[in-house]
């Protein structure tokens, strides 16, 4: 009976750490998250028949906004925020990021396209994104407004939300 009461008693003890651990990571995490910043405007020509990335540092991190025109054989702009050294990373390295990417509208803000997306990225995903952000016809389109002057707009908002390694 006794080890059955101890046993329940450390169940309870364990639970109540736990607990308290979790509730520690959320106030590490959203404190973290409120510090750890980047914003990136890229300018791309008409002419996108490649990939183009773009190299910042944030969180103490590198990272990379990745554009691909037709990624996948898909008539699409493709989007990706990629952690630029994942090679050199420590086994088990883990980052965790709130981002936001965008296609800006230059003549009416209001159509801008804007996409964002949490992920937790690591060693077997060290991109994120989306393959099908804007049909590349709308986005080519003069009149839709997202080239003006053989130029079209892209931002990145990249927030660090919790860098782990083991």
């Amino acid at each position: 009976m006794r080890a059955k009461t101890a046993v329940d008693y450390e169940k309870k003890g364990n639970i109540e750490l736990m607990e308290q651990r979790q509730a520690m990571e959320k106030n590490l995490v959203s404190m973290a998250c409120e510090v750890e910043k980047l914003h990136v405007e890229l300018a791309i020509t008409l002419k996108l028949d490649d990939a183009k990335e773009s190299l910042h540092k944030v969180g103490g991190y590198k990272w990379m906004v990745l554009i691909f025109p037709k990624e996948n054989n898909v008539d699409h702009l493709s989007m990706h925020l990629d952690v630029a050294d994942s090679t050199t990373l420590p086994y088990g390295w883990n980052r965790y990021a709130q981002f936001g990417l965008a296609v800006i509208n230059q003549i009416h803000d209001k159509f801008t396209i804007r996409k964002d997306a949490q992920h937790q990225l690591n060693a077997r995903e060290s991109d994120w994104g989306l393959t099908s952000f804007i049909p590349l016809g709308e986005l080519y389109d003069l009149a839709r407004g997202y080239f003006v002057n053989d130029t079209c707009i892209v931002e990145a908002d990249v927030t660090v939300c919790r860098v782990i390694d083991y």
